[in-house]
């Protein structure tokens, strides 16, 4: 089957106007529903040449993806027969697939939040299958292919099989499903495999995802089959040391070989990834000094009163030193520096009624003159009103001996 042959032609009616891909036993087209005028994606298979196995599980696909109506699940519109070739028409998904994401990524790793997207839609895919009875049997980043609204939706129901189908429908040592995804009991025979044996695959995409490459590589397809039979997965934070314990946790739970002791379900592993990775603490980082707290409203206090100066002493009088000398006026003193102003109270000055050294009150030696000028003016006055009949030369000694005593 070439380009050529299909490229142009209808198929039933719709028309063929490109291709998308191609395997050993069929072909992806790009076409169009004039009907309802649409892009559409044309799968086609060549009855002549395909093994009747094969054109029963096509046609199964069919069936069963037509029956499951989700939004991460792809739509299945219309099956026919035209001219000896079987197609299948469904949604036309324009995005790429998560294979190619992760091809060109290369050694880049995805964010905890794209890596749990992309596990929680696969998850709602894989659970509301599992709701209806279909195990897909075939998980792998190139069976998930994001849309024009960048949702991821699971393809390739090829080899899904009901869950009450007769389990002995596949012979024994056939492999169904893809070496590097495909569970343990899975790769024994078709006979042991239930929705835990998706939840398997979908721990290997998550290991990829997280560690840029598979838990289990050889040489061989068979290979890796038997190290998915016997050995242990590599814990993921021994190739990424950054990653928290918790996600490894989930990580080899989802990968157990027993079945029993995987998660119940695809949606629980998503819901412990996301809580694997909202509990682990924040990769240290500096810390930004707090902010400084604004330092409450200062009371207001009613300002102190200095307190009062006391009045200064008033100087002590001096008592005159024993002698026979005339006690000399005292000199005056210099007077005291005035204080520097201050904001407190001015101290109290001294009592003005006490006496200060430039006080003009008369000094002892004049008020005992004047004592004696009084005495003797009224001794003299008596004498000359009262006539004690002294004559004048008397007078005159006794005014000479009084004013000598006073002059004393």
């Amino acid at each position: 089957m070439t380009t050529d042959q299909l490229t142009g032609i209808k198929l039933g009616n719709y028309e063929v106007r490109g291709l998308l891909g191609s395997g050993g036993m069929g072909s992806v087209y790009k076409g169009y529903d004039p009907a309802l005028d649409r892009e559409v994606a044309i799968k086609v298979i060549s009855a002549g040449i395909a093994l009747p196995d094969y054109i029963k599980r096509f046609q199964q696909e069919a069936r069963l993806a037509a029956n499951l109506r989700h939004p991460n699940i792809v739509q299945v519109y219309a099956f026919g027969d035209s001219a000896g070739r079987l197609y299948m028409v469904q949604e036309l998904l324009t995005g790429q697939s998560l294979e190619q994401q992760l091809r060109r990524m290369g050694k880049r790793r995805l964010s905890p939040e794209k890596v749990c997207a992309i596990i929680r839609q696969l998850a709602e895919a894989l659970d509301f299958a599992h709701s209806k009875g279909v195990i897909h049997r075939d998980i792998k980043p190139g069976n998930a292919i994001y849309n024009s609204a960048g949702q991821l939706v699971l393809t390739d129901f090829g080899l899904a099989r009901e869950s009450t189908a007769n389990h002995a429908s596949t012979d024994p040592g056939v492999l169904m499903g893809t070496p590097s995804y495909v569970a343990p009991e899975q790769a024994v025979g078709s006979k042991g495999v239930t929705k835990a044996s998706d939840i398997y695959a979908l721990g290997v995409i998550l290991f990829e995802l997280l560690c840029g490459r598979l838990p289990f590589e050889a040489d061989t397809p068979m290979g890796v089959v038997l190290k998915h039979l016997y050995d242990e997965p590599p814990v993921p934070s021994s190739i990424r040391p950054e990653l928290p314990k918790a996600v490894d946790a989930v990580v080899l739970r989802a990968l157990r070989k027993d079945a029993a002791e995987r998660f119940p379900s695809a949606k629980a592993m998503a819901a412990a990834l996301d809580i694997a990775w909202s509990d682990e603490p924040a990769p240290p980082a500096t810390k930004a000094a707090p902010p400084a707290k604004a330092a409450p409203p200062a009371k207001a206090t009613p300002p102190k009163a200095a307190p009062a100066a006391k009045p200064k002493p008033a100087p002590a009088k001096v008592a005159p030193a024993p002698s026979k000398e005339k006690a000399a006026t005292p000199k005056a003193r210099p007077a005291a520096a005035k204080p520097t102003p201050a904001p407190a109270p001015a101290r109290a000055t001294p009592d003005s009624r006490l006496p200060t050294p430039d006080s003009r009150l008369p000094t002892p030696g004049a008020r005992l003159r004047t004592r004696v000028g009084l005495v003797t003016a009224c001794a003299v006055g008596a004498l000359l009103l009262f006539g004690f009949g002294l004559d004048p030369v008397t007078i005159a000694h006794g005014w000479q001996v009084i004013m000598q005593m006073a002059g004393r």
